[in-house]
């Protein structure tokens, strides 16, 4: 063999043994998947997810064809459904409706593209959110107004029948915040009028009992703490707190029981 031949030879040898053993640090994939001549043979391509196996790695499961044409067909009757949502359901029902639909979006059977399936839960998303504020908002208003009627109904028959404790139902629930607040308006106008207001909130089994009385009420007996203790206690609950202002807790269903022993307990106290 030529010398020249032989060393070039040797060389290439070299090299291409130095290229191998540099591939051996990476990974090779060989492509196992289906090829087209020309892309018209797809007709259709719809990506329907993307997932993470591994750190770096990814898949993505896409169709073509008859299977894409479906997966477009199936996002463009789910967007006409969405749009007539609200003229197919009524307010009561349009709620129950946004949820069943959010539901039919997160399920993983859903073949539909993935940016249509992303754009469309965003939509029921949002919509479910403004429901909900819209609701709120409604109730917080109707909480209002039922607040003030309670409060001028209480202040109207202490001015027609004088009497220096009041006990009545306020139904809010379990919130504090609306009992404490009409107990204030009320003593505002009467402040030397002792206040007990209860509300029974069914759901939550819980009876919330709020107690206030002025200094010249505890100064004839009847103390706050005391008062919500007596009221609780016929509730089977547990009552606590100042002389000034307490509370206590109970059977929601023993409301009546609570009322009447709140009433009883502040006219013998105050010797009425």
């Amino acid at each position: 063999m030529n010398l020249s031949i032989y060393h070039s030879f040797i060389s290439f040898f070299d090299s291409s043994l130095t290229s191998l053993i540099e591939w051996v640090n990476y990974s090779i994939e060989f492509c196992g998947g289906t090829h087209l001549k020309i892309t018209s043979e797809a007709q259709k391509f719809a990506i329907l997810s993307e997932e993470s196996l591994a750190k770096g790695v990814r898949r993505i499961v896409a169709v073509t064809g008859k299977e894409a044409m479906l997966a477009h067909e199936q996002a463009s009757q789910l967007e006409k459904e969405l749009n007539d949502l609200e003229l197919s359901h009524s307010l009561d029902t349009i709620h129950d409706a946004l949820h069943s639909l959010n539901l039919r979006l997160m399920s993983p059977d859903l073949r539909i593209p993935s940016s249509h399936k992303t754009r469309l839960r965003d939509i029921v998303s949002n919509r479910i959110k403004e429901r909900h504020n819209a609701t709120k908002a409604s109730n917080k208003s109707d909480q209002a107004s039922f607040l003030k009627d309670f409060i001028e109904r209480t202040l109207k028959d202490l001015e027609e029948h004088p009497s220096p404790f009041v006990v009545g139902e306020l139904a809010v629930g379990s919130q504090f915040t609306p009992i404490s607040d009409a107990i204030k308006a009320i003593q505002d106008k009467h402040p030397g009028v002792a206040v007990m207001l209860l509300s029974a909130d069914i759901p939550k089994k819980k009876l919330l009992i709020v107690a206030s009385s002025p200094k010249e009420i505890i100064e004839r007996g009847l103390k706050a703490d005391e008062w919500a203790t007596a009221a609780a206690k016929e509730a089977g609950g547990k009552g606590g707190g100042k002389p000034e202002t307490a509370q206590g807790s109970g059977d929601p269903t023993k409301l009546s029981e609570a009322i009447a022993a709140a009433s009883s307990y502040a006219r013998s106290k105050l010797s009425l």
